[in-house]
């Protein structure tokens, strides 16, 4: 039953697609193609890891039907009159300045990566990391999350430029790939591009101001760049198509053995919305331990403590170990409980319906903050994007670098 319940909604997503029910793919379809994906695959078992329970299927229905009943309600009195007209206009040197600082922050470090990777090879190279956790919450602040905000700023800009034929911040935004990348031996930079790129060409369709250029050659070079980095982090027995699938389907194996261990992975210690509102929530605590001293837990520590040891998610007797990625419900499970993933994913529905609704009414640097949050929709399945002070800074960064364009007649921004 759940398997057709699955079938049925992917193939809704597809029908609402190429039928051209709406002017142009919304954000709700791609959330409920994702997760219908992932929660249809989780069922064919390929790669003998725990099996999702009913409930977790039931979370991911609950989920699907929020985020639509949401977003289509607040988007419904807010029909398009029209041709949107894109109107802003990007301070290129704000983003050279912050990129240059950027790399001289993680310059050390990503020299240190490269002497340890040469040493000990791709896989093993941990020593950034490692460098990270003995130092200071202010280098690590800065470091990881100040220099990963400002590269993923970079990229959704890039992203959106790309496609209306202006390429001045590709290279920063390949630059800032490649250094934090190498420096952390992760994929997230990588999978986000291909994300905001992908956004940015759905998204910039509604727009007839200027002619969409969709390059295949910048998602091709993106699909290689990960594969490449998954093979030099090792595969194992599961291969390079098991280690993608287990990525997205993994992270409901994970859940699942998180769900029979509730007190263990902290499931009946609430922090009441401080998960869900992380990227408000975190930079005020920051703040406060830095002005006055205090000792207070981020939203970020409260998940790292239970979240970051690795646990086994394999059916006996195959061993698959895994951590971090936990879905985005567990965010939300963590805030309240089941009546979290309610309120997380409408909060998140809400967002982008409010987002929509702003760029037709001109405001359209919400069009970038949409390709941002697309990424988050694109990882939900993962992790949830939005629960360090990381976002925040990527938010600002954005707004920041980005200005109303002014109106040719009247000299008012518009």
């Amino acid at each position: 039953m759940d398997i057709i319940i699955y079938i049925f909604l992917l193939f809704l997503s597809f029908f609402v697609t190429f039928l051209k029910l709406n002017s142009f793919l919304k954000i709700n379809t791609i959330y409920t193609f994702i997760w219908s994906m992932v929660g249809l695959l989780s069922k064919l078992d390929f790669l003998k890891i725990v099996k999702p329970s009913m409930q977790i299927h039931m979370f991911i229905w609950i989920s699907i039907i929020v985020f639509n009943v949401i977003y289509l309600f607040l988007c419904v009195g807010n029909k398009e009159k029209g041709v949107p007209v894109l109107k802003y206009k990007v301070n290129y040197s704000y983003i050279y300045i912050l990129n240059l600082i950027a790399c001289l922050i993680i310059s050390p470090l990503f020299f240190q990566a490269c002497i340890g990777i040469m040493q000990n090879g791709f896989s093993n190279y941990r020593g950034s990391i490692f460098e990270l956790a003995n130092g200071s919450d202010i280098s690590i602040f800065f470091n990881r999350v100040v220099v990963g905000a400002i590269f993923d700023a970079t990229a959704v800009i890039a992203a959106a430029e790309i496609i209306q034929g202006r390429k001045k911040l590709l290279k920063w935004a390949i630059v800032g790939i490649i250094l934090y990348t190498i420096t952390y031996g992760g994929r997230y930079s990588i999978m986000n591009f291909i994300a905001y790129y992908m956004a940015a060409y759905l998204l910039l369709q509604r727009y007839k101001t200027f002619r969409i250029q969709f390059k295949r050659k910048y998602l091709i070079l993106g699909v290689v760049a990960l594969i490449l980095v998954t093979i030099g982090r090792g595969t194992g027995e599961a291969g390079i198509l098991g280690m993608v699938l287990l990525y997205f389907v993994g992270s409901l194996s994970y859940l699942q053995v998180i769900l029979d261990h509730p007190v263990h992975y902290g499931l009946l210690d609430y922090t009441y919305g401080a998960m869900t509102f992380a990227f408000i929530v975190e930079p005020i605590a920051l703040l406060l331990k830095f002005l006055f001293h205090l000792n207070i837990d981020t939203p970020s520590y409260h998940f790292n403590i239970y979240m970051q040891p690795f646990s086994n998610i394999g059916a006996y007797p195959n061993v698959v170990m895994y951590n971090n990625n936990s879905t985005f419900l567990y965010n939300f499970l963590r805030d309240f409980g089941v009546i979290g993933i309610v309120i997380g994913t409408a909060f998140i529905s809400g967002v982008c319906a409010i987002l929509e609704n702003s760029s037709k009414k001109g405001d359209n640097r919400s069009v970038l903050l949409l390709i941002f949050i697309f990424g988050v929709i694109i990882s939900s399945t993962m992790k949830y994007s939005l629960l360090t002070s990381k976002a925040t800074i990527i938010i600002l960064i954005i707004l920041w670098v980005t200005r109303k364009q002014k109106d040719e007649k009247t000299g008012k921004r518009v």
